[in-house]
């Protein structure tokens, strides 16, 4: 089974516990080992029972250790933790230590990602407040940097096998989790994670065959325009880099996707219960919620290709004039869409 899969049961307890304020423990067993990982208000605060690189390791990784005083330092008898000794001789800084941790606990975090886990605990237990100058990490920016990479690791037919083609629709609790993807994006956890992933590729001679080209493609198009690429990854044969993004949302049960062979009939009767039910503009037309005007009149020809009245002459009066009712209010929804003011990123849009 590929790692995005064997992930999914993980990711979608760490991003429920990401969301909300509550702190405890995830303890893993598999085949004898047992790795657990520390969360408090949505950070990673310590991480144990996974192998981790040695913080020499990612210090010189990061371009910032001496490479003689550390060695000058490791024949010395002295005790104490090995980031602290390296400050204090000049071999290093504190800000470089403080980025080499925060390394080793976003890596342990996808290490237990990859873990086929065969029993998973939550232990929900009061945890100290991390002081101000601890070292956590954001378990969203994490997760998220995480399971882009692992379906970035599939070939491009088993992305689009797992995302399919068709339209998708994100679910309640996909909008949860695609609102702290957000909220990790504009934070810059996200940028982060990535940044971290890139410093340990300098560890890992096997770095530029894994391929994370579509991840980062993916990063700068997130970072850039945010609701924009997840509007266009929800629409139907979307641009391949686009379907990592949508096999992870898939494999998460954020998004769902409709049968492409729905037919005219069964797609007018959906359309008609969600005006009885007052649906939103942007769920009227298949579209996130913040979707752009671009998506917006191209849902309209996409719905208007199977919904116009002229569809309906021959058959019953009555759909002839509910698919009039329909179009008019599928036309009005693209509408206001297109007139509604731009939410620019900056000013934290969600979705």
């Amino acid at each position: 089974m590929d790692a995005l899969r064997v992930a999914a049961p993980l990711a979608r307890l760490l991003l429920a516990l990401g969301e909300t304020d509550c702190a405890g423990e995830v303890s893993l067993l598999q085949r004898g080992r047992a790795a657990k990982l520390t969360i408090a208000a949505g950070r990673a605060t310590a991480i144990s029972g996974v192998d981790a690189v040695p913080l020499g390791d990612t210090l010189l990784a990061l371009g910032a250790l001496d490479i003689v005083a550390q060695r000058e330092l490791l024949t010395r008898r002295t005790s104490g933790p090995i980031g602290a000794r390296l400050i204090a001789t000049g071999a290093t800084s504190s800000a470089a230590v403080s980025c080499a941790l925060e390394m080793q606990l976003a890596d342990g975090i996808e290490r237990l990602l990859r873990w086929p886990a065969s029993h998973v605990a939550l232990v929900r237990a009061p945890v100290l407040r991390a002081a101000g100058d601890a070292v956590t990490v954001d378990v969203a920016g994490a997760v998220w940097s995480a399971l882009l990479v692992f379906a970035d690791e599939l070939t491009g037919a088993q992305r689009a096998q797992l995302s399919g083609t068709g339209v998708l629709s994100l679910t309640a609790a996909g909008r949860r989790r695609v609102s702290g993807l957000l909220r990790a994006i504009e934070a810059g956890e996200l940028g982060a994670a990535f940044r971290r992933r890139a410093f340990a590729g300098k560890r890992d001679d096997t770095a530029d065959e894994r391929g994370t080209g579509a991840a980062w493609l993916l990063l700068r198009a997130l970072a850039g325009a945010p609701e924009d690429t997840l509007g266009a990854a929800l629409q139907p044969d979307p641009e391949p880099h686009l379907h990592a993004l949508r096999a992870v949302l898939c494999v998460l049960g954020a998004a769902i996707g409709r049968p492409l062979h729905e037919d005219s009939y069964a797609l007018l009767l959906r359309k008609r219960q969600q005006l009885s039910r007052n649906a939103s503009a942007s769920a009227l037309l298949d579209l996130p919620e913040r979707a752009s005007a671009e998506h917006a009149r191209r849902a309209l020809r996409r719905l208007a290709q199977k919904l116009h009245p002229d569809r309906f002459q021959a058959g019953d009066a009555r759909l002839h004039a509910v698919s009039s009712e329909v179009m008019g209010a599928l036309a009005r929804a693209e509408s206001s869409l297109r007139a509604r003011p731009t939410a620019g990123f900056a000013r934290g849009v969600r979705v």
